[in-house]
């Protein structure tokens, strides 16, 4: 296998409706972003990280908690559009595209989710997915559901509870796990492609992918994870860490 040029890309957008100023909130004595970005830089296929953001507050702040490189993009729809807008002029053939709004994402799942796209010449992006959780419920529409066929690649998205179980035969649903590794050429073919119907209606971009017709392969993580989208979202982060407190503060040092 020849070697790739891996980049990894982790958008910060400081605006957002239901959590104002969700990058700066403070977790175990850190802002949320700077987990995302100590993640990524433990990953060991990544061979460069970037801060992408739109908030001048974020590009002041990056260097005090963080070694990543951070770079001030013009305003832009999503996640994905940054990532792409940085891939442009960067010379990596495979963009990691890892939420900045995930703090618990394992940097060992970050290289399965590489690795595995490098290996496999049919997909064009992959991504995780983890088994619900005893206590999880999979009705919650901000879980999102990812079905797969027999060889790993995604089949649908969705906010809804699939599989539906119309006999209730037991269902061990997946949820997705917020990071997407682009091969770069479709990375930039997607970020200028129009959202489809499928897209619009769940407000998924993943879905965009499944729509155009390319495949996702997607990779069971070895640890679960979980977005900052709500309070009680970050009130769960926040007892998680207070849980396991030595361990976190040793590993933020």
């Amino acid at each position: 296998m020849n070697k790739r040029t891996v980049l990894g890309v982790i958008p910060v957008r400081i605006g957002s409706e239901r959590l104002p100023s969700k990058p700066l909130l403070v977790l175990g004595g850190k802002p949320l972003f700077h987990w995302a970005a100590r993640s990524a830089s433990m990953a060991k296929s990544l061979d460069e990280v970037i801060i992408a953001t739109d908030s001048e507050i974020i590009a002041e702040q990056a260097p005090s908690f963080s070694n990543v490189k951070c770079v001030l993009t013009p305003e832009l729809p999503s996640g994905s559009d940054r990532a792409a807008w940085i891939a442009r002029n960067h010379g990596a053939q495979i963009v990691a595209n890892i939420q900045g709004d995930e703090p618990f994402l394992c940097p060992t799942d970050i290289d399965k989710a590489v690795n595995s796209l490098i290996e496999d010449p049919l997909a064009s992006v992959s991504t995780l997915c983890f088994p619900f959780s005893e206590g999880e419920d999979p009705l919650c529409q901000s879980s999102v559901k990812v079905v797969l066929d027999n060889r790993g690649y995604a089949l649908y998205f969705s906010r809804a509870k699939i599989p539906f179980s119309r006999d209730n035969t037991p269902v061990n649903y997946l949820r997705h796990l917020g990071l997407y590794v682009f091969r770069k050429d479709f990375l930039l073919k997607f970020s200028e492609s129009p959202q489809g119907v499928l897209e619009n209606t769940e407000k998924l971009e993943q879905l965009r992918v499944l729509e155009m017709g390319e495949k996702i392969k997607v990779v069971i993580a070895l640890k679960s994870s979980f977005g900052i989208d709500t309070e009680d979202d970050f009130i769960k982060a926040q007892n998680l860490v207070k849980g396991e407190k030595e361990k976190w503060l040793k590993n933020m040092s």
